[in-house]
């Protein structure tokens, strides 16, 4: 539902530092580089972490214009 051009923002309570990345289950935190991979996998762009304090994380990225390369 996202425009082509438009920016997505994500506000996550990441995974804790000594979490193992083994925890399963639904409701399992996600570690920074396995939420940008998210993004990746959603087909968005220019992904980057514009704010992180402790746990929290807001992450940005844009969906690819059909005319960009």
């Amino acid at each position: 539902m996202l425009q082509p051009g438009g920016w997505v923002y994500d506000l996550e309570t990441l995974a804790g530092a000594f979490a193992t990345p083994t925890d399963g289950g639904k409701a399992r935190r996600l570690f920074l580089l396995e939420l940008i991979e998210a993004f990746h996998r959603a087909g968005l762009r220019e992904v980057e972490c514009v704010y992180r304090f402790r746990d929290r994380a807001i992450v940005r990225g844009c969906k690819q214009r059909s005319d960009s390369t």
